[in-house]
């Protein structure tokens, strides 16, 4: 499970660091077959926007409707995790509500993300700041409050 946080809170710096890095873009003949067979078969139908290697693993960006998603594949076509960000206003009422009715209510809602992974099938990962102090506040599918971690 420790794995898993890591894992999650890996593809979410990852989101929030996306104008600041040096992209890794690769060309989608470099990714193994393993990797996009992967891909068809976690998110079929869907059609890779841009591929990219970092820290050993390989990122697939694509679009799902309107919204742009990361999915993540260890070198041997394991898939390991799949994201998008929130709109604030596309975080579920019931989130917000405990939000704005909790600890955090006075704290400024900054970003949202949706993953998912094996273990987990569906994750909306909330960040609240104030100042500057951060904290991720975890819900799971149906807006129970999971647990928090301080940045």
């Amino acid at each position: 499970m420790k794995s898993l946080f890591t894992l999650v809170i890996a593809l979410l710096i990852g989101f929030t660091a996306t104008a600041q890095k040096v992209e890794n873009k690769i060309k989608e003949a470099a990714v193994p077959a393993a990797v996009k067979d992967a891909f068809k078969a976690k998110h079929p139908g869907m059609t890779v926007k841009q591929w990219e290697l970092d820290n050993g693993k390989y990122e697939a960006d694509f679009m799902k409707g309107k919204a742009k998603y990361t999915a993540v594949f260890s070198t041997e076509g394991l898939w390991l995790i799949t994201g998008t960000e929130l709109k604030t206003s596309a975080i579920p009422k019931n989130i917000l509500d405990q939000i704005k009715a909790g600890a955090y209510k006075d704290w400024k809602v900054n970003q949202a993300r949706s993953v998912e992974t094996a273990e987990v099938p569906k994750e909306i990962i909330v960040e609240v700041e104030k100042g500057d102090d951060d904290v991720m506040l975890y819900f799971d599918a149906d807006g129970k409050f999971l647990r928090e971690k301080k940045e």
